[in-house]
């Protein structure tokens, strides 16, 4: 990220270099399900020189080859039996997010990039949500309707709900309607004809504690 952060490569590696290093590693099947954080570096190696090929690349053939290691990033799926999302720093999809944000802030980005980092906005893991929509909300480098557009979904994914049943056991399906609808309706805010100035969403009244009823007091006999 330091490259990105710096608006150059560092001085340490050459492109050319990191990009063979990274075809070595990768695999066809690296970047089908997101490594446990931690566990294995290679496939936010391979995403981050992609993200370099992209943002550095003088040829055509380096750019394309980064967009095409960011197509596999865009279908990346979490493993089937996670339910609870930890704070990742090798996630590839952080990469993913750096790379869609600075195509937005060149002016010239592909079409569907909004849609893309929208849809990264509404994603089921917390922190892939929260960093596309830190992305999203900077206006010194995002068109100022996409801006709103994601303040609005930011909005909307302010309210949660419970992720519980009646009995007290784990069900998130309210969570995760709510929170595939907010992002439909962003996405549905990206089309011409769309309404450009959606209101944002007032935050719901806050919880009171109910309060207990006081001991009955027994009748005097």
């Amino acid at each position: 990220m330091a490259s990105f952060q710096h608006g150059e490569i560092q001085r340490n590696i050459s492109l050319a270099q990191a990009i063979r290093f990274a075809q070595s590693r990768d695999t066809p099947k690296l970047l089908e399900t997101v490594a446990e954080g931690g566990t294995d570096m290679t496939q936010t190696g391979v995403a981050g020189a992609a993200a370099m090929a992209i943002r550095f690349g003088d040829a055509a053939s380096e750019r394309d080859w980064g967009w095409s290691v960011m197509e596999r990033v865009n279908d990346i799926t979490e493993p089937e039996d996670r339910n609870h999302f930890g704070n990742n720093p090798y996630d590839p999809r952080l990469f993913y997010i750096a790379t869609l944000k600075c195509d937005l802030a060149g002016g010239t980005a592909r079409a569907d990039t909004p849609a893309r980092l929208l849809s990264l906005a509404g994603n089921r893991n917390w922190q892939i949500a929260q960093v596309a929509i830190t992305a999203l909300l900077d206006i010194s480098a995002i068109p100022a309707e996409l801006v709103w557009n994601a303040a609005v979904l930011a909005s909307e994914l302010f309210i949660m709900h419970r992720q519980s049943d009646e009995r007290g056991l784990q069900d998130s399906s309210r969570q995760d309607a709510h929170r595939g609808d907010a992002a439909a309706r962003a996405l549905a805010r990206l089309k011409p004809d769309a309404d450009a100035q959606a209101p944002l969403v007032a935050p719901p009244a806050a919880w009171l504690k109910a309060q207990t009823a006081g001991k009955r007091r027994r009748p005097e006999e």
